[in-house]
Parts: structure tokens; C-alpha cells; sequence
């Protein structure tokens, strides 16, 4: 009789719109005890696969390893303090030997084969002595890309030059206003001294 009644609600259910079953499933649930609904929650939980599932504890460690080192060293600091799992992963020297090498920084010693997270300390260490400069204080220490530093030598040559050429030129105009010579020869003049 159980079963031919199931089947009967199975039937209708099967005949009835969204809203319907939705109303239908409401009026189920709200009638069932506490274990019935944990019995449903449990076969969900098994069922219907489950989103914002944490990744490293589906994939195998190798993949989730993988993933992590695409992220940056503040990043992977960051992700270390998700949970212990996470810790676990992010410190590992599979991760961090790259980081390091990548600066040239390599470790003093052989790393033991029970010891953990050796790389990192390394890279958190070789980060911190390092002398680093705003880039406002490096460019008053080095001076930047464009410009040259010149002596004062240098500077006052090129105020020489400078000035020099334009009293040439102020000399060749006013020759040209006073005789129509040609160009070479005020310049072969100029050359030799006779407009100073």
C-alpha cells in the first residue's frame, strides 16, 4: 500500500508545474523532523556536487602546488593564513626555491630533509636586509635615466660654445646687411678670426 502510494505522489508530482513542486516540497519539508532533514542534507551532501568547495583538499597536492606558484611572494604570505592546510602548502620549498633563485639568492647551507619552509625564511630575510631607496632619494643619489651629470667644465664649454655662436650669428647677419657676400665666405671669415 506504501509503495503504490509513493507511486501515485510520484505520478502527480511528475504532472505538476514548478511552482507547484516547489509548494509541494515546502509543505514536505516544513513537516520534518530534525533527522529526516539531516537524512536530506546528507543526501544532497553526497548527491548534488557541493560549489565553494576548498580546491587543495579535492586535487592532489602536486596540482595544488601548482596553482600556488603563480602567486606572488605576498600573496602566498596571505594564503598561509587561510588555515593550517593552506600554511602547509604555502610554505613549502618547492615554492619558494624559485622566488630566490630568481634574485640570485641562494641558501648558505644544505637544507636538512625533515626541515620546513627553509626558502622562505631565506627570501623573508634577504628581502628585509636590503637597502632599498625611494625612488626620489635614488634619483638625487644616481641621478635618473635622461639626464648626464657634467662637471663644471663641461657646463661652462657648452655656455662658451653657446655664446660664441651667437655672436656669430649676430655678426653674419649684420655682414649680410651691410654687403651682399655670399654665406661660405663670411663663414671661411668668421673662421679665421677677422669679425672679433
Amino acid at each position: 500500500l506504501f509503495n503504490e502510494r509513493v507511486n501515485l505522489i510520484g505520478h502527480w508530482y511528475d504532472l505538476w508545474t514548478d511552482k507547484q513542486r516547489k509548494q509541494f516540497l515546502h509543505a514536505i519539508l516544513t513537516r520534518s523532523s530534525r533527522s529526516q532533514l539531516k537524512f536530506v542534507q546528507d543526501w544532497f551532501t553526497e548527491e548534488v556536487p557541493v560549489t565553494k568547495v576548498d580546491f587543495t583538499t579535492i586535487l592532489p597536492r602536486i596540482l595544488s602546488l601548482y596553482i600556488l606558484s603563480f602567486l606572488n611572494p605576498h600573496d602566498l604570505c596571505s594564503a598561509a593564513q587561510v588555515c593550517w592546510h593552506w600554511k602547509f602548502l604555502a610554505e613549502q620549498d618547492c615554492l619558494w626555491m624559485p622566488k630566490c633563485t630568481k634574485f640570485g639568492w641562494f641558501l648558505p647551507y644544505t637544507p636538512a630533509d625533515n626541515e620546513y619552509s627553509a626558502w622562505k625564511r631565506h627570501y623573508i630575510s634577504c628581502a628585509c636586509s636590503l637597502d632599498y631607496l625611494t625612488p626620489r632619494e635614488a634619483a638625487e643619489t644616481y641621478g635618473t635615466l635622461n639626464e648626464k651629470k657634467e662637471n663644471k667644465e663641461e657646463q661652462e664649454e657648452k655656455l662658451q660654445e653657446k655664446w660664441l655662436r651667437r655672436m656669430l650669428h649676430e655678426r653674419l647677419a649684420l655682414e649680410k646687411r651691410k654687403k651682399p657676400y655670399s654665406k661660405d665666405i663670411l663663414l671661411s671669415q668668421c673662421k679665421k678670426g677677422y669679425f672679433f
